[in-house]
């Protein structure tokens, strides 16, 4: 409520300025709207009906998944709801921001682990932080150490074959990277040193 609520319009507006969500730039070919809370805590998508359907009919399985697998990487969705207007109705999730609201995300990726149409094409650097690159734009070794990379596939199997069980074939992972001023004034080495 604190985020999304009224309680948060209201404030704003004695303060003088207006909050609203902010639009996701996305590469993602569903149609959906993406959209960030103020505070940046939560992400708002809107749903086609299919998708509506099938996570209804998923939803109690989704959170059994998910109590059982405190450390799956699967999206923490808080709330479906839908919106009328003017005999339009509107679907969209809430859900957990899986980037820090407190970190500037310099890079992101959305990772399908596949070749076909997963370049983006990209001439500004500036749009970097706006955008989820593909794999093939994908050009940095990431260096986990062997227990978190084993925790890591272990954990990315499970999720998995848990969306494969449930007839869901499009998912992919998204990976953001946030660089610290050290590493940024050294031009990024630090990070595809082998």
């Amino acid at each position: 409520m604190y985020s999304l609520g009224p309680e948060r319009l209201l404030g704003n507006l004695l303060l003088g300025h207006l909050s609203t969500l902010e639009e996701v730039n996305t590469s993602a070919r569903s149609g959906s709207f993406f959209l960030r809370s103020p505070d940046g805590v939560y992400m708002l998508k809107t749903l086609p009906s299919a998708e509506e359907e099938h996570f209804r009919l998923t939803l109690s399985e989704y959170y059994e998944h998910l109590r059982d697998n405190p450390h799956s990487l699967l999206s923490r969705v808080y709330g479906l709801h839908s919106l009328r207007y003017s005999g339009r109705s509107i679907t969209f999730i809430v859900m957990a921001n899986l980037f820090s609201p407190h970190l500037t995300v310099h890079e992101q990726y959305d990772l399908k682990g596949s070749t076909i149409d997963r370049l983006i094409d990209v001439d500004d650097k500036e749009t970097l932080t706006d955008i989820a690159l593909k794999d093939m734009n994908l050009h940095r070794r990431i260096y986990l150490g062997h227990p978190r990379k084993a925790r890591l596939l272990e954990q990315v199997e499970r999720d998995c074959k848990w969306l494969e069980s449930r007839n869901v074939c499009d998912y992919s992972l998204l990976v953001g990277f946030h660089f610290s001023k050290k590493l940024m004034s050294s031009g990024g080495d630090a990070l595809n040193r082998s």
